[in-house]
């Protein structure tokens, strides 16, 4: 049995706002892959707000089969963890860094 959302009239409004919101961004896809010191702005998919910040850590699990980045915002302070799934077809902007530029010359 597969989890079915089913939510108030309260909350159907504020997911439908939230996505007449969002559709103010222009989305991209990546140009190559997002590893350490890659700076990346996306928007969340449940709040419509946007965040930038650079990615400090990234793991693969391979149990589970997720990939998880933990990026350190503009503020210098928050550390904001978020799955892969959620990440890459919300992406708003991707600058390649020292790890991702390094590992495509192979």
């Amino acid at each position: 049995m597969s989890y079915r959302w089913k939510p108030n009239k309260t909350r159907r409004l504020a997911y439908a706002a939230a996505m007449a919101e969002s559709e103010r961004f222009e989305f991209i896809q990546p140009r190559g892959a997002i590893r350490n010191g890659c700076r990346i702005s996306w928007v969340d998919k449940s709040t419509a707000i946007e965040f930038s910040g650079v990615v400090i850590h990234n793991s693969y699990g391979d149990l589970t089969g997720q990939h998880t980045f933990t990026v350190l915002l503009d503020d210098k302070k928050t550390k904001k963890r978020i799955m892969g799934r959620n990440l890459y077809d919300r992406l708003t902007a991707h600058t390649p860094g020292a790890d991702s530029i390094e590992q495509s010359r192979f």
